[in-house]
């Protein structure tokens, strides 16, 4: 509930690397995400939205989790790795609430990495 009430990285960040906004059709949740990107790790993210309790508060906490982590190993994180995040059950018509930032910040890096290809290309 704490993150719902006061939600942590909340704003916008000018000239961010990633920018992404979606929206959960079935509830009408939206959150918008703002990275910056330094070396393939995430250095800075902040998020905008409305939404349910649910949909903010786990904004609030990927957004806490995620920061400094490698791109990479933030598109591997699913459902069971935010469910565990969460520590609480969300009821099945819940679940794309709960996911919806998880959703956001990974269509965003995959936004990313296709318009910077080369510059994460195997050598």
């Amino acid at each position: 509930m704490a993150h719902a009430k006061k939600p942590h990285n909340h704003g916008i960040i000018k000239n961010a690397s990633i920018r992404q906004k979606e929206t959960n059709p079935l509830c009408g949740d939206e959150i918008e995400i703002f990275a910056k990107v330094e070396k393939s790790k995430l250095t800075e993210i902040r998020f905008e939205g409305s939404g349910c309790y649910i949909s903010q508060a786990t904004a609030s906490m990927l957004t806490d989790k995620i920061v400094g982590m490698k791109l990479l190993a933030i598109q591997n994180l699913n459902e069971d790795s935010l469910m565990e995040m969460l520590g609480a059950t969300v009821t099945p018509a819940r679940k794309k609430c709960a996911m919806l930032a998880l959703w956001t910040i990974q269509k965003g890096i995959d936004n990313y990495l296709n318009v910077n290809k080369k510059k994460y290309a195997k050598k």
